[in-house]
């Protein structure tokens, strides 16, 4: 306890004493636990944990040595500064803008969380180089033969690349911000131009890669610094619809602006580390942790005065006991909850939010793809415009994630344009059928993944998020249902459902209360002796449960 007070009294005065501290808006949430319970292996990382949240997780031990390991190696592959003055840079420059970008109290000290932006961040860094250098997803040519590339394509070829690691990284509790990643390549490589024009790139060229849309918006590379981390540039690429109109020279001034405030930073890190050299620092290892701010019943008691009565009491009595003893062994909360489901249930056509894409195509509407911000029903050519997509081992991950971020970032009167566009696929993809008809029509590509698979992306991604303000969507929804229910098809098989599930229901209710009369006779029978009619158990006696009746004639 003191320990946790003493770093809590060291960060907090830290905070006040900062005289450059400027406001750093919240991007990073540790989710509320009754979305992560639905659907834990969308946003609790099992293989690497990047960032304060998850990096000291016992479970992720394991892979956490293979991942210092790896950050070892390309870090020792710059040959620049050794890691103690990459750790102490990342502690003064970066620390208390890291710490701002959470939305809990981070309970360790500032060089703690430089080692663990330092680790992860070259980790995560060497991640991004595989997946972009590798597959040729820089556009700058020159970029691409230079010898610090190199250096990078080598190492990212040893790289744990498999797909769990790729989704991980785009979960949001595992975001890493981009200022870390900026100050990391500083640091390592002191090139300017090199980091100015490199790491956006590769930001950008790995937002594209993991993107399950499948056409977005060219989106200018040095615009990338502006957002917090990965995830936040992901979701703002999909849902820019087109670049804001500027003239040339006003694109222009916007890149200075972003050059200088890079230049900025880069001085102040090379002053920073001509510092350290200068004061011959001395290491020391840290010792921090992370915690996260991580009867007897009424029935039993009528039970056994019933016991005792049935000893004392005279034959009759004793008679009457037996018989209230073996009503109250039947099982009534089994038939009350089925006599209540019968009459109470609802029919499952007002929870269908839209018909499934194979119900749409039977009625004649067809799917055209479009961006998502643009979705919309065409009445007049029964069109359903829909964005295109491309369905990956990774897409119910990253779905989940963006879903999730929209909701934290968004006010209560914003519109969550993405959730509702979730709402609406998990309605449409019920079937395999569902998935043709949707592949047929462009709107959805599957890469390396199974129907079984695609029929699960959506389903439960979003039902511990509500919609809100999505009034555009909304009414292509409404239009889409409209047109459906006019199809004397759709009406013809909904009035015959309708009275088949009525007819069903009393059918269930009958049966429950002929099995209720059939048995209390069976109870009142084994109590007093029936002389026309008597029922007999295939069960020993004693056994408790529900009993099969048999009918014996008088003889």
């Amino acid at each position: 306890m003191a320990d946790r007070a003493k770093v809590f009294l060291k960060t907090i005065s830290a905070i006040f004493d900062d005289m450059t501290y400027i406001y750093i808006p919240i991007s990073i949430f540790k989710l509320p636990d009754s979305l992560i319970d639905a659907k834990p292996e969308a946003y609790v990382p099992k293989q690497v944990g990047l960032g304060p949240l998850h990096h000291m997780r016992s479970e992720l031990q394991q892979m956490q040595m293979y991942k210092a390991m790896e950050a070892r190696r390309f870090h020792k592959g710059f040959k620049s500064v050794d890691f103690h003055t990459l750790v102490e840079v990342l502690d003064k420059i970066a620390a208390s803008s890291v710490r701002a970008s959470y939305n809990i109290y981070l309970e360790i000290t500032d060089d703690v969380l430089a080692c663990i932006m330092a680790v992860d961040g070259l980790f995560l860094f060497d991640l991004l180089s595989y997946y972009v250098i590798r597959r040729n997803a820089l556009a700058n040519a020159t970029l691409a033969n230079s010898s610090v590339l190199s250096h990078l394509v080598e190492s990212a070829s040893r790289i744990l690349a498999k797909e769990a690691t790729l989704r991980e990284v785009m979960m949001l509790e595992n975001q890493i911000p981009i200022l870390a990643l900026k100050t990391i390549l500083i640091v390592e490589t002191m090139e300017f131009e090199f980091v100015s024009k490199l790491l956006p790139e590769i930001l950008v060229g790995f937002c594209q890669f993991v993107s399950p849309f499948d056409k977005m918006v060219k989106y200018p590379p040095y615009k990338s610094f502006k957002h917090p981390h990965l995830l936040d540039l992901l979701y703002h690429m999909i849902m820019l619809e087109r670049l804001p109109k500027k003239n040339p020279k006003e694109e222009e001034e916007e890149q200075k602006e972003e050059l200088q405030l890079l230049r900025d930073l880069f001085n102040k890190i090379n002053s920073k580390i001509e510092e350290i050299k200068n004061e011959e620092v001395a290491f020391v290892p840290l010792a921090g942790t992370l915690r996260m701010g991580s009867p007897i019943g009424p029935s039993n008691v009528v039970s056994h005065f019933l016991d005792v009565g049935k000893d004392i009491a005279p034959l009759p009595m004793k008679k009457l006991i037996e018989l209230t003893q073996g009503l109250l062994k039947l099982p009534w909360s089994q038939l009350g909850s089925s006599l209540s489901s019968a009459l109470t249930k609802r029919p499952p056509d007002e929870e269908v939010l839209i018909p499934s894409a194979s119900e749409l195509q039977e009625v004649g509407v067809k799917f055209k793809p479009d961006h998502i911000t643009r979705i919309k029903f065409d009445s007049k050519i029964v069109s359903f415009h829909l964005p295109s997509i491309k369905l990956s081992g990774d897409s119910d991950v990253i779905f989940s994630n963006l879903v999730a971020y929209e909701a934290m970032i968004k006010s209560e009167t914003e519109p969550l344009f993405l959730k509702r566009y979730v709402d609406i696929m998990s309605g449409l993809i019920k079937t395999p059928k569902d998935l043709e008809v949707l592949r047929d029509a462009g709107i959805i590509k599957m890469q390396s993944i199974s129907v079984e698979q695609g029929l699960k992306v959506f389903n439960g991604t979003s039902k511990s998020v509500d919609s809100t303000n999505t009034q555009s969507v909304d009414e292509a929804i409404e239009s889409v249902k409209k047109h459906y229910n006019r199809s004397w098809k759709v009406s013809t098989r909904k009035f015959i459902n309708k009275w088949k599930r009525i007819a069903a229901n009393w059918c269930q209710v009958i049966v429950v209360l002929l099995l209720l009369l059939l048995m209390g006779i069976q109870a009142f029978c084994s109590v007093y002796e029936c002389h026309r009619l008597s029922f007999k158990s295939n069960y020993p006696q004693g056994q408790q449960g529900l009993r099969l009746l048999s009918l014996r004639s008088y003889e």
